[in-house]
C-alpha cells in the first residue's frame, strides 16, 4: 500500500525482483493516477473499511501485504480487521518506513498548515518531495490536495489494543530516516504472535528499494520452495 501522495505505478516494476510466481497487486487509492477524478479520503477508519471490503473477495490464494509509511499503517489495520472477521491471514505482513502503531503519535498536526509551511515541514521530516515538483506550481497544485488528504488520513489514526496478529511481520526502515528510530521499528514485534524480523537499510525515508526487494524475495522464495 502506498505512502502519502503515492500511487500504484511505482510497484509494477517490482515483479522483476521477486519470484516469478509472485503476482504484484498494487493498491490505487482515489485521487491519483487513473482515479484522479475521485474524491480523496481523509479519515483513516473510513479508508481502511473501504479497503477491507475491496480486499476480502480476492483472498482465495496465499498472499502477503506490503505497505510503506502511510501504507504500513493501512496495511497493518487492514490485516487486523481481516483477522477479526475470520478472513484468511497473509503469509507475511511487510511494513516499511513507519514506526510501530502503538508508538506515541506525532505531536504536531501538519495537514491544515498553509501550503508553503505544509510542504516545508514534510520535506524536513521525510525529504521525499522532488525539487522539480516544488519548482513547478502547476503540477504542485494538482499534487498538493492528494498529499494533504493522505496526511489527514495518517493524522486521524488512533491505535487501539487488539489481539496480536497471527501472521509474521517484517519491518524495514532507512538508517537516516528521522521519523523511525530503531527501537520504534523493533516495537512492531508486539503486534504479532508469529515470526518477526527487522532490517535497516542505507538511506532515508525513501531508501533505495533494491535491498528491500532482495530481503522480501528471500523470504518469499522460502515460502514457495
Amino acid at each position: 500500500m502506498p505512502h502519502a501522495g503515492g500511487g500504484a505505478a511505482e510497484y509494477h516494476a517490482w515483479s522483476a525482483s521477486l519470484p516469478a510466481s509472485v503476482q504484484i497487486c498494487p493498491i490505487l487509492l482515489p485521487g491519483r493516477e487513473t482515479r484522479f477524478s475521485e474524491q480523496h479520503y481523509t479519515d483513516f477508519d473510513r479508508l481502511t473499511d473501504v479497503l477491507v471490503g475491496e480486499l476480502q473477495p480476492h483472498l482465495d490464494l496465499p498472499y502477503v501485504v506490503f505497505g510503506h509509511s502511510m501504507g504500513a499503517l493501512l496495511a497493518f489495520e487492514c490485516v487486523r480487521r481481516l483477522q477479526r472477521s475470520g478472513s484468511p491471514a497473509p503469509l507475511w505482513l511487510f511494513v516499511s518506513g513507519r514506526r510501530a502503531p502503538d508508538s506515541a503519535p506525532d505531536p504536531e498536526r501538519l495537514h491544515a498548515l498553509p501550503d508553503a509551511e505544509f510542504l516545508d515541514r514534510l520535506n524536513r521530516i521525510y525529504k521525499g518531495i522532488p525539487q522539480e515538483l516544488l519548482n513547478n506550481p502547476e503540477i504542485l497544485e494538482i499534487f498538493l490536495p492528494t498529499l494533504r488528504a493522505d496526511v489527514s488520513v495518517v493524522e486521524s489514526y488512533r491505535f487501539e489494543e487488539h489481539e496480536p496478529l497471527d501472521c509474521p511481520i517484517g519491518a524495514f526502515a532507512g538508517e537516516a530516516d528521522s521519523s523511525v528510530a530503531w527501537q520504534q521499528l523493533l516495537a512492531w514485534k508486539r503486534q504479532t504472535k508469529g515470526q518477526f524480523a527487522a532490517h535497516i537499510f542505507p538511506g532515508g525515508h525513501f531508501y533505495p528499494r533494491e535491498p528491500l526487494l532482495r530481503s522480501m524475495a528471500s523470504t518469499l522464495s522460502k515460502l514457495i520452495e
